[in-house]
């Protein structure tokens, strides 16, 4: 790749690899480098100049994203983006009636909630979830099942499952390689064309089961190899045995939502569904608790900016640390700390490599400090000249 952009688009995985070992800067060096302005270029002039390129602040963050810091650091924001459209809808905008508007358009409340967040939380707040989402077609209550199957003509393979959700539950097949649906597609290098997806209706709990294994035994008749490996009948979703007051009961057990969540995830998992988190959790320290999607790249800046070093902001704010990682927002959001990375090539010098190696009153002691400088350094055979062997006798 020609851009660090691209690289992050393309290979995410090797990106974020590079980051976490600190190596970004030495295998992107052949690319291009971004014009960097010195401290203090960005005045109020500047800024103002620079935002009337854009017609939207989220484009001028995108774009310009150093003016934009600068603006936000200096209170200039409002001034500078006066001529912008403004996105963000006014307190109280959100009423039960926009909000049943806004959720007609979407058919479940997983994609009410990605598309149209600001609505959905407005409704989940006041309480009016159930009312708006009523028309939405998967909705099932906690003691429903549909029964569903994925038929692949091509090996005369299938799976029959149950579930209450099927979009949800598609989507997880596809994304959980451990799925036996995932594994059958990727042992025949199988697409989503390559399969069909197939309701076999809705059924009451205690119908459901019954239901499932006597799809099973028609594709079985049929002649249809069978890709289940557990026993059918499994309702799952745990969660069905946590009413409100188990859950209260059992979230006074801890002190914090993050251990709530990672001792008890059923009963934690049975309070996201049915929105009873608030409440079973009130007794709760929430001072730290930042919920999913709050370390916004504005909000990851702000917060890299009480830190002079990368190693504080791990330490201090692991939150925002780790998901400009995943972003790759992370060079960007610390800019403005002391870099102590070597230039590219430095450890190409034996020189440099000596110098280091000098500090250190062992081999091990110098691997474990500067690893880098080590493999250099055995790679080029220069570690026994710098660390001599020395030999023992017995007395």
């Amino acid at each position: 790749y020609d851009k660090r952009v691209d690289f992050l688009s393309n290979s995410s995985g090797a990106n974020c690899a590079s980051q976490k070992k600190g190596w970004l800067k030495e295998v992107c060096s052949h690319m291009g480098s971004r014009k960097i302005n010195p401290n203090g270029y960005w005045t109020k002039d500047r800024c103002y100049k620079e935002a009337l390129k854009y017609d939207k602040r989220v484009v001028f963050q995108r774009e310009a994203s150093a003016a934009y810091s600068a603006c936000k650091k200096n209170g200039w924001l409002d001034d500078v983006c006066s001529h912008m459209i403004q996105c963000k809808s006014p307190s109280r905008y959100w009423t039960k009636y926009r909000c049943h508007k806004e959720a007609l358009k979407h058919d479940s409340r997983k994609i009410f909630q990605t598309k149209s967040r600001p609505a959905y939380d407005a409704s989940r707040k006041n309480g009016w979830l159930d009312d708006v989402c009523s028309h939405m077609k998967y909705k099932s209550s906690l003691k429903d099942r549909y029964v569903y199957s994925y038929e692949f003509k091509k090996t005369n393979k299938v799976y029959v499952g149950l579930t209450w959700n099927i979009k949800e539950r598609h989507m997880n097949h596809m994304l959980n390689f451990k799925s036996n649906v995932k594994k059958h597609m990727i042992v025949n290098n199988f697409c989503e064309d390559d399969f069909s997806l197939r309701e076999h209706g809705l059924y009451d709990m205690n119908e459901a089961g019954l239901k499932e294994r006597e799809v099973l035994e028609y594709y079985k008749e049929k002649g249809w190899g069978i890709l289940n490996k557990s026993k059918c009948g499994a309702l799952g979703g745990s969660f069905l045995k946590w009413t409100k007051n188990k859950c209260k009961k059992e979230a006074l057990k801890y002190k914090t939502r993050t251990e709530f969540s990672k001792l008890s995830r059923s009963s934690y998992g049975a309070c996201v569904k049915n929105g009873w988190l608030d409440y079973v959790c009130s007794h709760m320290n929430n001072k730290n608790f930042k919920p999913k999607g709050y370390w916004t790249k504005e909000r990851c800046q702000k917060e890299a900016l009480k830190y002079d070093k990368r190693v504080d902001f791990l330490s201090n704010s692991s939150g925002a640390y780790q998901s400009s990682v995943r972003n790759g927002w992370l060079d960007e959001v610390c800019s403005h700390m002391v870099s102590k990375s070597k230039p590219v090539g430095y450890w190409n010098s034996k020189e440099n490599c000596k110098k280091e190696a000098l500090k250190y009153i062992s081999r091990l002691d110098f691997r474990n400090k500067r690893n880098y400088a080590y493999r250099v350094c055995s790679k080029n055979g220069w570690i026994d000249e710098f660390f001599p062997k020395t030999k023992t006798f017995k007395q």
